[in-house]
């Protein structure tokens, strides 16, 4: 696996509670949120994290970033076989997954990470439906903060989704969009081209439901 360049080495440290403690004093509320988002959306690239967290940074400050947490150990990243010029591929790493669960008050084994599954996701068919869904909410993102009365409120994840609806539907994703005196709420379905159309015709049944 291609691994983003970097400098320096990640903190040694005794013990993994004193990593934690010693992240304490340097992961900001941003940093957090960019964990929040990998461990939600799978996997991100630098663009996709640059355009949704560092809106008013420079593509330079946004690396220097995203580096200096793959350092700490928080994220890994993965440059897709065969595509040397592609951005980094990032993936919540064992600790990040760790300071997740750790925001959301629950225990690691409750976040249901494995570091095997992540990284795997450089190999996976699937690796351009994950990219591609999270353009569409950077796209949605940018979109909301371009228009004075618009707002994206809401942006729940295939995960909560499932967990929410399962029962009937299975959505990519779904979204609560606020635009002057006008609400929407959506389900996103994002298609690569690869689904039959008498499966998605099946879905409609269960969206009717």
């Amino acid at each position: 696996m291609n691994q983003p360049e970097e400098t320096g080495r990640r903190p040694v440290l005794s013990d993994y509670a004193g990593k934690l403690l010693w992240l304490s004093r340097r992961v900001t509320p941003r940093d957090q949120s960019i964990l929040d988002g990998l461990h939600d959306h799978h996997v991100m690239t630098t663009h996709h994290l640059h355009r949704l967290y560092f809106a008013r940074a420079d593509a330079r400050r946004a690396r220097r970033r995203l580096l200096l947490l793959h350092r700490y150990g928080l994220m890994d990243g993965f440059r897709p076989h065969g595509r040397l010029r592609a951005p980094v591929h990032w993936v919540l790493a064992p600790l990040g997954a760790a300071l997740v669960a750790e925001y959301r008050g629950i225990e690691p084994a409750e976040l249901g990470f494995r570091q095997d599954r992540a990284l795997a996701r450089a190999h996976s068919g699937q690796l351009g439906h994950m990219t591609g869904l999270v353009e569409c909410l950077v796209l949605t993102t940018e979109a909301a903060r371009t228009l004075p009365t618009a707002q994206l409120v809401r942006w729940e994840p295939e995960r909560e989704c499932a967990r929410r609806w399962g029962r009937y539907i299975r959505p990519d994703a779904y979204m609560r969009w606020h635009q002057g005196t006008s609400e929407l709420d959506a389900f996103w379905e994002y298609d690569t081209g690869t689904e039959a159309l008498t499966k998605l015709h099946r879905k409609m049944d269960g969206y009717a439901r």
